[in-house]
């Protein structure tokens, strides 16, 4: 599976798209949610997961993004597109203020990007005149 949690566990600002197998399984290893023993995740927030046969997260997940949300990657690293719905779609937390990405560029603004990359999309209003 993709993400591969036990009771206690907390997953935050993470995808888990693309992964073989289905559902939210009970322990077996075969689904993107892999919830060990059956039990629940204390934390599972601001998430996006790709694929879900049964159709539900575990009872934990709050503020993710719907059930087979396209994160729009750009290539097979994992970068988001500029469209990404997963961009600015995070949680900042006091302990996360001065973190990095997979690269180790800092995590931007009040909310970081869902994902190992934070991308380089500022937010704002862009206006071109000729």
């Amino acid at each position: 599976g993709g993400i591969n949690v036990g009771a206690g566990a907390t997953v935050r600002n993470c995808i888990a798209y693309g992964n073989t197998g289905g559902g939210t399984s009970q322990g077996t290893g075969d689904a993107p949610i892999d919830i060990r023993g059956g039990l629940t995740p204390a934390v599972f927030a601001n998430n996006l997961v790709g694929t879900s046969e049964d159709g539900e997260l575990p009872e934990a997940a709050t503020d993710c993004l719907p059930l087979g949300t396209d994160p729009m990657f750009v290539d097979s690293g994992y970068r988001l597109d500029r469209k990404s719905p997963c961009i600015n779609a995070g949680k900042r937390l006091e302990w996360t203020r001065n973190s990095v990405d997979i690269e180790g560029n800092v995590r931007r603004g009040s909310r970081p990007d869902i994902g190992c990359w934070e991308s380089d999309v500022k937010p704002g209003l862009v206006l071109m005149v000729r």
